[in-house]
C-alpha cells in the first residue's frame, strides 16, 4: 500500500521501503523508477518521507500485536524504513518456513527404522532426514550448534525411540550405559553406532548397493553356508563363507559363478 502514497512533489513513498541500500543506476522504464531506485537515504527530505511511512505502517498493521510492537519500537526516531526492515525479517518467507518446520518436525516425530527390507525405510535414508531436520529447525529459528533449538538429550531420547529393528537392540542397550557414564554418547556417535552395526549386517558393495546374501543350511548337520555375491572389476564372483559350530573363526572359499552353477 505504501507504494500507491507520494510525498508533496509527487514522488513515490516506496522509496523508503525499497530493498537496496545502495542506489541501482541501471535504466528503469520511467522517471519515478528512476527515482525509487536512486534516491538518497539520507538527509531532511528523506527524514520527513519516512516519518509518513511510520505513519502509515501503524494503520497497516492494527490489530496485528507482534507488528504493532515492532513499528511502535521505532515511533521515537521516526524510522520507517527500520520499521519496515525488521517486519520483512520477521515476516517474509514465514508460510514457507512454516511448511518446511512442519514437515522437518513430522520428520523426527514419526519417522522410524525397523530394517532395509521393503517397505521399510533404509538406515541411509532415515538418518539422512533426520540429521537434515533437525538442521533445518536450527536454520528456520536461526540457531547454530551447540545453541540448538534441541538438546542433545531430547534428540538421543527421539532416536531411541523410533530405531525399532531388533538387531539393533545390543547397540541401543550399549548406548543406554553410556547414558550414567561420565561420557554420554552424543546424538551423532549413537548415529555412528548404529550405523556400523546396520552395515555389519548388511554390508555394501563399493559402488554403494546392497551384497546379495543367501543363507543354506545344509540337511543333518549343523553347517551354515553364507553366499555372498559379490562383483569384482565386473567379474561376478562368488564367496562362500562356511562357519562351522566346531570350529572358531570362519573359512573362506571363492568360486566364480560358473564353478558355482
Amino acid at each position: 500500500m505504501v507504494l500507491s502514497f507520494h510525498q508533496l512533489h509527487g514522488i513515490p513513498l516506496s522509496y523508503i521501503v525499497r530493498h537496496n541500500d545502495v542506489a541501482d543506476c541501471s535504466p528503469k522504464p520511467t522517471f519515478l523508477d528512476e527515482y525509487v531506485a536512486t534516491a538518497p537515504l539520507v538527509g531532511e527530505a528523506f527524514n520527513n518521507d519516512q516519518g509518513a511511512v511510520l505513519i502509515l505502517l501503524k494503520a497497516l498493521v492494527t490489530g496485528h500485536t507482534e507488528a504493532e510492537t515492532i513499528v511502535s519500537s521505532h515511533e521515537g526516531g521516526q524510522t520507517g524504513r527500520a520499521a519496515i526492515k525488521e517486519l520483512r525479517r520477521k515476516f517474509e518467507g514465514t508460510g514457507i518456513n512454516a511448511i518446511a518446520r512442519k514437515r522437518a518436525q513430522k520428520d523426527i516425530e514419526t519417522m522410524f527404522y525397523a530394517g532395509e527390507k521393503p517397505p521399510h525405510m533404509t538406515w541411509s535414508i532415515f538418518s539422512t532426514r533426520l540429521k537434515d531436520a533437525y538442521v533445518q529447525i536450527d536454520q528456520i529459528e536461526g540457531k547454530t550448534p551447540p545453541d540448538s533449538i534441541y538438546s542433545n538429550t531430547y534428540k538421543l531420547g527421539k532416536l531411541m525411540e523410533n530405531v525399532k529393528a531388533d538387531f539393533l537392540e545390543a547397540t541401543k542397550a550399549q548406548i543406554r550405559v553410556t547414558l550414567t557414564g561420565p561420557t554420554p554418547f552424543t546424538f551423532d556417535q549413537a548415529l555412528e553406532a548404529f550405523q556400523a552395526t546396520v552395515l555389519d549386517k548388511h554390508p555394501i558393495r563399493p559402488d554403494g548397493q546392497p551384497l546379495v546374501r543367501r543363507h543354506l543350511r545344509e540337511p543333518n548337520s549343523g553347517h551354515v553356508l553364507v553366499i555372498k555375491v559379490v562383483e569384482v572389476e565386473e567379474e561376478c564372483m562368488v564367496e562362500v563363507v562356511q562357519a562351522m559350530e566346531a570350529v572358531q573363526g570362519e573359512e573362506e572359499i571363492t568360486l566364480t559363478k560358473n564353478k558355482l552353477l
